[in-house]
């Protein structure tokens, strides 16, 4: 089964993610804080990472610039769910994402997306 971390803090779109990802039987887990982020990794290593751009603490590019540039985890593929349209684009894709996925989610596009990175 594959484990995919989703780093997030808005309620509504982690209830999403896991109603999509969980039909999908992905073994799902889902860190709240940016501050925990390394923990749940050096926990257990997930498959892909879903990652919202704009967090509370931290944004999701530091967070990816962080991932990417640690030697255990810059192999695992990051993908941004940007709600701010092409405003970072560029800075989402010089972080390091694999993936930049617009809100609103589609079920299909996301599926599509996770399918092809892992």
């Amino acid at each position: 089964m594959k484990k995919i971390l989703i780093i997030d803090s808005d309620e509504i779109s982690i209830t999403l993610l896991l109603g999509i990802l969980g039909k999908e039987g992905y073994d799902l887990s889902v860190v709240l804080d940016a501050d925990e982020v390394f923990e749940a990794l050096e926990e257990e290593i997930p498959d892909i990472i879903l990652m919202e751009i704009m967090l509370k603490e931290k944004s999701g590019i530091e967070i990816c610039k962080k991932i990417k540039s640690d030697t255990r985890f810059g192999a695992i593929p990051v993908v941004i769910l940007n709600s701010t349209g092409n405003l970072f684009f560029e800075a989402i894709w010089d972080a390091g994402a694999d993936a930049i996925i617009d809100k609103p989610i589609t079920s299909q596009y996301l599926l599509e997306t996770i399918a092809e990175l892992i």
